[in-house]
Order: C-alpha cells, then structure tokens, then sequence
C-alpha cells in the first residue's frame, strides 16, 4: 500500500484575489507524479479568472468559474452542482464521487486536503455535505460521508493508520469509515480507521473517535464516549 504523503499537488479552485493566488502558486511545490492537476493549470486558471473578472465582467466571471469547477475536479464523478470556494488539495488514485449540493470552503491558510491513496479506494460524499476550513481526509480503502452531514474546521478522516506501531510499515492496518447522514463534527474532532458513526449524532469539537456510535446522541472526548441521546434531523 503506497505511503500517505506529507505533501500533496496544489489545485486551485477560484481564487478570491486572483493576485493572492498566483503569487501562492509560484511559491508552492512542484506536484507528485499522479497528482490530478498541474501547477501550470492552476496558474493558467487564475490568470484567465483575473481577465474575465477585470475586463468582461462580472456574469461571464461566473460562467468562468463554473468552467474551472469542472476542470479542477476532472477524474470526480459529479451527481450534480459542487461548490468549491477556495484552494482544494486532491490526491486521487482511487475513485472519489460527490453528490449533488456539495460545499467545500476553504482559505489559503487552511486548505481542504483529500487523498485517495489506493486505486481500489473509494471516497463518497452525499449530497448537501459540507466541508469547512483545513477537512483533512486521507484513504486507502473506503470513506462515505453521508448527505447533509456538517464537517468542521480541521476535522480529520482516516481509515488506514498509515503506519505500524513497530515501525516496519507491513501490513498497516485499514478498514472502511462511515459518517452517517446528518452528522456534525465539531472543529478538530478526528475520526480514525473502521469508525461508524451512526445518523443525526453530533461529535463534539476536538474529540477522537476511536469507536462506531449510534444514531442521534451527543460524543465528546478521547476516546469519544457517548454523551447523551439528542433529537436532531437534516
């Protein structure tokens, strides 16, 4: 199984200041092998944002922006309209597939970072889900996030630990990892291997779920324990 890296190639995706984002491109690293896009192709999209902003106007920036979505998350399977504010770390050598209404927000100082590590690993995202500022989620098997689920600032995702206690790196353990439909995490909770986290619960900021919970309760804590049942519906 090939190692999670520390870095992955930088895709932009619409930059608030067309500036700020050429600039960042000339100072980031050169892309791996494998990566989905190029440093030159997102320095060409910038450049033709900041053209079409500042000398076509506003409606075609918007037809332009559409564009860019498409092109940046080329090799993603779409159900539907995603919305991708911000600069997007994408890492794909499995199969990733977004539902329809997806969000994902991000800045320049916290980037959302997605990496799938094996070509049988598959990363899905119901439609609604949103993802905030710094998501971190990193695969080697299988990822679901279910529709409408809310993931917070610097949230982490893993179904593999990457790597071994003793060091050797053999047989790393992995399995899959479900966030139910209507799921909250809260800001830098962490989410590990062979988690199921059941429908509409709530995970309390910074937790570590190490554990499969139930349907509508309340977690926090780590290892995160159940707090109490709650009523909730997305």
């Amino acid at each position: 199984m090939p190692m999670r890296p520390s870095s992955r190639g930088l895709l932009h995706r619409v930059p608030t200041r067309c500036a700020l984002a050429r600039q960042s491109l000339h100072h980031a690293p050169q892309p791996r092998v494998g990566t989905v896009s190029s440093m030159s192709s997102a320095f060409a999209l910038a450049t033709i944002l900041e053209i079409v902003q500042n000398h076509l106007g506003w409606p075609l920036m918007w037809r332009t922006r559409r564009w860019a979505i498409s092109h940046i998350l080329r090799g993603v399977q779409l159900d539907g309209d995603v919305s991708v504010e911000g600069p997007l770390y994408l890492e794909n050598h499995g199969h990733i597939r977004f539902g329809s209404g997806v969000i994902l927000r991000s800045s320049w100082h916290r980037p959302i970072a997605l990496s799938v590590m094996s070509s049988e690993a598959t990363l899905t995202i119901g439609q609604g889900a949103f993802l905030n500022w710094g998501v971190d989620i990193g695969l080697a098997c299988k990822v679901v996030i279910g529709a409408n689920a809310l993931i917070g600032d610097d949230v982490v995702i893993y179904d593999s630990d990457w790597h071994t206690i003793d060091g050797t790196d053999q047989d790393v353990p992995k399995a899959p990892t479900y966030i139910g439909r209507g799921v909250w995490l809260g800001a830098r909770s962490m989410v590990l291997r062979g988690v199921s986290i059941g429908d509409n619960s709530v995970i309390a900021a910074s937790s570590v779920v190490t554990y499969s919970l139930p349907d509508h309760v309340l977690a926090a804590g780590a290892p995160a324990k159940v707090i109490r049942k709650i009523q909730r519906s997305r």
